[in-house]
């Protein structure tokens, strides 16, 4: 989304100006969200979404909470961290993972790429800005230099980030993407914003601070944002009268003023109070009937949005957003199908010299070997040989047990070839194996597992 400079001025104006605005919710409190500006220098890395989510089918959106987000909201806090002697610490790896992975269950749903990471650099800055909030016990994108525990390192991460006060990991994003009680919602546009890629985050024991201008895509992989976003939705997102709407075009030049909003639900239709701002176009649904617990309340609500201009054209609008309880949702039945046979042929006295091969990069040696009948998924000690060649970023070798029909499905200790690649850093052989598999790059909370070095050969 393009942002011209005087418009820019004009943003960061009014943020210093409401500065001292906080939205507060059962003892949490956003600060403004950083001032929107154009991707000064785009972060040139292209990456696409893991496997698309059925939003129209309720069992698929139920297994995605009940999967990819109850579990991380359950990780302990563990940080290193103190006010006294200023020490901004750490979070560790598996609560920075959890924060993550609740962050992808929210860019899945609303159909944006969950291709994200958190960088080092940028999470060491949000650390040191979430200690200043956590010692001021207050919220600042430019914290003064009187401020207990200020570092210039920590102002600069306080005014590119999203920050809350009184909610840590996971539970900031749960805030950040809610938004609730402040204008815009420029925390949520931040945490959904189609072409974010690199960010960082830092959780003191109070203080959140998630790095939100940290590098971008370049391509547009989404156009309209909807949350809450058409199909199935857990109740907790939307249905509630406090819980603010909105919908934003990325790439495109759209003009909300003219926008009339309507929704009807059970049969009628509901009044919608809209919030005043040129961009994006934010409303509540006033009177939307409150949740049941019971598995069969759902509530399929109809939005209408009319007389939006869309690069100069008039453009409506109009979705189905259903309403239900995931957790009232019994997952579908176990396939207890037997796995099909290993195809048989393969020669499997050559399997060391393949794991050998792959391992070590020798793409033309692993060639041959194929080609005479040895087993695309050789394995050594749990490892095979495409997780192997991922881990060390043997590209051409991962191509060639690709096309060799090498399962990139299969785990070592929770771990796939495409994650083990993408906790390496091996960027050219997570884009291979993201355009040849439906596998997600999110990683395990289990620790990396550490490969053994393949016997050599007996000379």
């Amino acid at each position: 989304m393009h942002i011209d400079r005087p418009r820019r001025i004009l943003l960061l104006l009014a943020m210093l100006g409401a500065a001292g605005i906080l939205a507060q919710s059962a003892g949490r409190r956003l600060g403004e969200a950083p001032p929107l500006r154009s991707a000064d220098s785009l972060f040139a890395q292209s990456a696409r979404s893991g496997l698309a989510l059925d939003h129209n089918n309720r069992a698929a959106v139920a297994a995605l909470y009940r999967n990819e987000y109850i579990p991380f909201r359950q990780i302990a806090n563990a940080w290193t961290g103190s006010v006294n002697g200023c020490r901004a610490g750490q979070n560790s790896e598996a609560y920075d993972q959890a924060t993550m992975r609740v962050l992808r269950f929210y860019r899945r749903m609303a159909g944006v790429s969950e291709v994200i990471v958190f960088d080092e650099e940028l999470n060491r800055l949000a650390m040191k800005a979430a200690l200043i909030m956590e010692a001021r016990n207050d919220l600042s994108h430019n914290p003064p230099r009187n401020w207990p525990c200020f570092s210039e390192d920590g102002k600069k991460g306080a005014g590119s980030s999203n920050l809350c006060l009184g909610c840590v990991g996971p539970s900031a994003i749960d805030a950040y993407v809610t938004d609730s009680g402040v204008q815009g919602v420029g925390h949520r546009r931040w945490a959904l914003h189609p072409q974010q890629l690199k960010l960082g985050t830092g959780s003191t024991r109070r203080a959140n601070a998630l790095y939100v201008l940290g590098g971008w895509r370049e391509e547009q992989s989404k156009t309209i944002v909807q949350w809450p976003p058409p199909g199935y939705v857990p109740n907790a997102m939307g249905r509630d009268a406090s819980y603010p709407w909105s919908v934003e075009f990325y790439g495109e030049r759209a003009d909300y003023t003219g926008a009339r909003i309507s929704v009807r639900a059970a049969g009628r239709a509901l009044r919608v109070e809209r919030e005043p701002g040129a961009a994006p176009l934010v409303w509540f649904v006033r009177d939307i009937p409150r949740a049941g617990a019971a598995a069969s309340d759902e509530l399929a609500v109809d939005v209408k949005i009319e007389t939006l201009r869309v690069d100069g054209q008039p453009r409506t609008l109009e979705y189905r957003v259903i309403f239900f309880n995931p957790e009232a949702t019994p997952p579908p039945e176990e396939d207890h199908e037997q796995p099909e046979p290993t195809p048989q042929g393969y020669d499997n006295s050559l399997n060391d010299e393949v794991v050998r091969a792959a391992y070590a990069g020798e793409a033309q040696a692993l060639e041959g070997l194929l080609q005479r009948r040895a087993n695309p998924d050789a394995g050594y000690q749990g490892w095979t040989a495409l997780q192997l060649a991922a881990y060390s970023g043997r590209r051409d070798c991962v191509e060639i047990l690709l096309n060799a029909g090498a399962n990139a499905s299969l785990q070592i200790s929770g771990w796939t070839a495409l994650q083990l690649a993408e906790s390496r850093g091996h960027a050219e052989v997570v884009q291979l194996l993201q355009s040849r598999t439906t596998q997600s790059s999110a990683r395990s909370l289990r620790p990396r597992p550490t490969p053994p070095a393949p016997r050599q050969r007996a000379q």
